[in-house]
């Protein structure tokens, strides 16, 4: 079940923020709603509702969970530029994931990764070495989470989730 649940395996932290690595994540940040749109754009309401494990999301539940999610990271990079450490709320994915709006078609979550991303990789690309440096304070640890930080984690977050989807594609529960 592991094997379904962390398909890429677990984020871990990286040890190094170097350029290649830096322009291999923003890379994936860039073109993540276009390969999202492009697995999903045909897919019937049945398909959508299905999941790549037992008692998983949904591919619809994935896609308006990545726009949530995503969409909070973009802000929290935000007030990271704006505030010093500031410190950011909590989001209660699951709570999230059964409100009203994500039991909707996903075209305008699609239409939110991609106005969102771009806008993020707009931001991302123009920061200075030193911005890189700046965070945020998550509730749940209470450290300061640098951009660089932030960024390998949403790039592994969106690289999870296409997987997820492709899971519940090939061979769907």
């Amino acid at each position: 079940m592991e094997h379904l649940s962390y398909p890429i395996g677990k984020f871990t932290r990286p040890t190094e923020f170097d350029e290649v690595a830096v322009s291999s994540w923003l890379e994936t940040i860039r073109h993540a709603p276009m390969i999202i749109r492009s697995l999903v754009s045909k897919l019937s309401p049945e398909q959508m509702a299905k999941s790549y494990r037992p008692d998983g999301w949904s591919i619809q539940t994935i896609v308006h969970h990545l726009a949530d999610m995503h969409m909070n990271a973009f802000l929290r990079c935000k007030l990271a530029l704006a505030e010093e450490n500031p410190v950011v709320m909590a989001v209660p994915e699951k709570a999230f994931a059964v409100q009203a709006d994500g039991m909707t078609g996903v075209e305008d979550s699609l239409k939110i990764l991609e106005g969102v991303h771009a806008r993020w990789s707009v931001l991302l690309q123009s920061l200075s070495r030193e911005q890189w440096d700046r965070g945020f304070v998550h509730p749940a640890n209470q450290r300061v989470m640098s951009l660089h930080f932030t960024l390998a984690m949403y790039a592994w977050h969106a690289q999870h989730h296409i997987e997820h989807i492709k899971l519940a594609i090939a061979e769907p529960h």
